[in-house]
């Protein structure tokens, strides 16, 4: 499989899971699903939790739970700035 097919698959995969026929509407299991397939696909491609054991980054606004995630991919030469 060709570089530009595999990608192709990847994103086809990646857009089914994050808009599944049931939604992902704040606090409903469509939700809880996307946040664990954001968190297991930040593992899959090498990145660490920007802060403690956890990707999310939960808080609240208007009384509504959301979650952020944040990751960091370790570089090889600290002398450089991060992106």
């Amino acid at each position: 499989m060709n570089t530009i097919t595999s990608l192709a698959a990847l994103l086809k995969s990646t857009t089914y899971e994050l808009c599944r026929p049931e939604g992902r509407v704040v606090g409903t299991p469509g939700h809880a699903t996307a946040e664990r397939y954001v968190a297991l696909s930040l593992t899959e491609i090498g990145c660490r939790p920007y802060r403690g054991t956890s990707f999310a980054l939960p808080y609240r606004r208007d009384g509504i739970r959301f979650t952020n995630f944040a990751g960091v991919i370790p570089g090889k030469d600290r002398s450089l700035a991060p992106l």
